[in-house]
């Protein structure tokens, strides 16, 4: 589950987690019972009937209690870490890049995609703040007339009759710093209802930026979106589509339309090619330059493990190969069968990179749980003996095979197609 609202969090952990939870959880602990004679003696007066009724009605809260604690909580982009407000400059050029992200919670770990287009490099889709719709000039503001200081070289007669003419002598200063001070106040007032106005105008354009790429049709933009950054002239906007539907594609202008390419972290930041597609580096850069965008991290800022991307294979002639789409878009895979090896029984197999160049763009990509500091298993005797020993200790497994790694998944709670 993935808490946005620190309000919310704050509430969930000081009820339901004891403040913080744990990072690694362990099984609740069985409630107490306090016993009393009234209580024994009433239950035992009660029916047979009745007693069974009770027990029966206990035992579903326990069990929900149990789901409840074991169920993690996690954050990403919480507590308004990224700004929202924006400051027009009237002299800069903006450009905005659509970072579009879903926060996947499916596998042992929650872990995210981001959504980029492939336009020679993959990059996020990208548009121009329109600067025009900014000059929110005002017919007062052109209808202003330039006061001029009133000249104070006049004559001591007449500073000595002007004091003695009013009473208290200090009414005019007085008067004075009245205006004045209301001068301020609307010269401040309508300062914050032009950034008012200019934020309005800025999310207006970033929201209906972002009901173009995505073909999002409701009024809810506001709670996707979770703030920007910006290096220079260029406005990274970052929304969270994990509970709706993103299309397949996005027409980059009349003539082109560029399928979406789920991304994961690991690939951004260790700015690998995808499909042989490189990432563009200003998008690398930035996420290496802002840490947090690269983690999700349980509610004790415990940091959640990062999937990396692999490519499923299939048992040929006793040759491992990997597996293809016909249809990408159309195709779901149903994974069922698993590959029979002799020494680590039914598993599934995954490779690092492909095993062919060939046809690239239609081979199927999986995000995978799997740590390094596993070791890889040899094709010797003595290494597959004592793995064959302890398999059951093996979720993940690296072996060898022809002198090539692959990865050996016994469950598929660890990997996710994308």
């Amino acid at each position: 589950m993935l808490i946005q609202n620190i309000e919310l969090r704050k509430y969930l952990i000081e009820n339901f987690m004891d403040k913080t939870p744990k990072i690694h959880h362990q099984l609740p602990v069985s409630l107490t019972k306090i016993d009393t004679q009234e209580s024994e003696e009433s239950e035992e007066s009660e029916e047979p009937e009745e007693s069974e009724e009770s027990e029966e009605s206990e035992e579903p809260e326990e069990s929900e209690e149990s789901e409840e604690s074991e169920d993690k909580m996690y954050k990403y982009l919480d507590d308004d870490i990224l700004p929202k407000t924006f400051s027009y400059d009237k002299e800069g050029t903006y450009n905005l890049h659509l970072c579009a992200f879903k926060f996947i919670d499916n596998t042992i770990y929650p872990f995210l995609t981001y959504y980029m287009i492939n336009n020679e490099e993959l990059e996020f889709p990208k548009a121009y703040l329109d600067s025009s719709k900014f000059d929110i000039t005002t017919e007062e503001d052109e209808n202003k007339e330039i006061k001029i200081k009133e000249d104070d070289n006049r004559r001591p007669i007449d500073s000595i009759i002007e004091m003695f003419s009013k009473i208290g002598g200090n009414q005019k200063l007085k008067e004075e710093e009245e205006e004045k001070e209301e001068e301020e106040e609307k010269e401040e007032k309508e300062e914050e209802e032009e950034k008012d106005e200019e934020q309005r105008l800025f999310e207006e354009q970033v929201f209906e930026f972002f009901k173009s790429v995505t073909k999002y049709k409701e009024t809810d933009i506001d709670t996707l979106y979770r703030g920007y950054l910006q290096e220079n002239n260029d406005m990274f906007l970052f929304f969270d589509c994990s509970q709706i539907d993103l299309p397949n594609s996005y027409d980059l202008d009349l003539k082109a339309t560029k399928t979406y390419m789920p991304v994961l972290i690991d690939d951004i930041i260790n700015s690998k090619p995808v499909l042989n597609v490189s990432i563009q580096s200003e998008i690398t850069n930035l996420f290496l330059q802002n840490n947090y965008l690269t983690q999700i991290k349980e509610l004790d800022n415990t940091v959640v493990e990062t999937p990396i991307r692999v490519f499923l294979c299939e048992e040929v002639n006793e040759a491992y190969k990997n597996v293809f789409y016909s249809d990408k878009i159309q195709e779901i895979t149903l994974i069922t069968n698993k590959i029979n090896h002799p020494a680590f029984d039914y598993i599934y197999v995954f490779t690092d990179d492909p095993i062919s160049d060939e046809n690239k763009e239609h081979i199927k990509s999986y995000a995978l749980f799997a740590r390094n500091d596993i070791p890889v298993i040899t094709e010797s005797k003595e290494d597959l003996t004592l793995v064959q020993e302890h398999l059951d200790e093996y979720d993940v497994l690296y072996f060898m095979k022809d002198a090539n790694k692959y990865y050996g998944i016994r469950t598929s709670s660890y990997f996710m197609e994308i």
